[in-house]
C-alpha cells in the first residue's frame, strides 16, 4: 500500500517487482501522472489507484494544494467531537 502515492514512484517500482499495490492519492493530477505511467510502463494489472485521502477518523476534509510546489498538499481536517457540536 502506498498511502501519498503522489505520481507513483514506489508504487511504479513494486508493481516492476511483480508485487500487487493499492495507491492512494487525492490529488487528480498526481492520479493522472500515475495512471499514465502505469500504463506506458504496462503495470496497470499491477496498480489499484483509490483517489482519496487517508485518516484515523471518519470526517470532512479539505485538500489544501501549493501553487508553487506540486508534491505539497495537504489535507485539513474539521474535527468535530461530540461535546461541542
Amino acid at each position: 500500500m502506498d498511502v501519498g502515492a503522489h505520481v507513483g514512484y514506489y508504487s511504479l517500482l513494486a508493481a516492476k517487482l511483480g508485487r500487487r499495490v493499492v495507491a492512494v492519492e487525492p490529488v487528480r493530477d498526481s492520479i493522472e501522472r500515475l495512471c499514465h505511467a502505469a500504463q506506458l510502463e504496462q503495470l496497470t494489472q499491477h496498480i489499484s489507484i483509490v483517489h482519496n485521502a487517508v485518516e484515523d477518523v471518519r470526517t470532512r476534509a479539505t485538500l489544501r494544494q501549493s501553487g508553487h510546489n506540486q508534491g505539497d498538499s495537504r489535507v485539513e481536517l474539521l474535527v468535530c467531537y461530540v461535546d461541542f457540536c
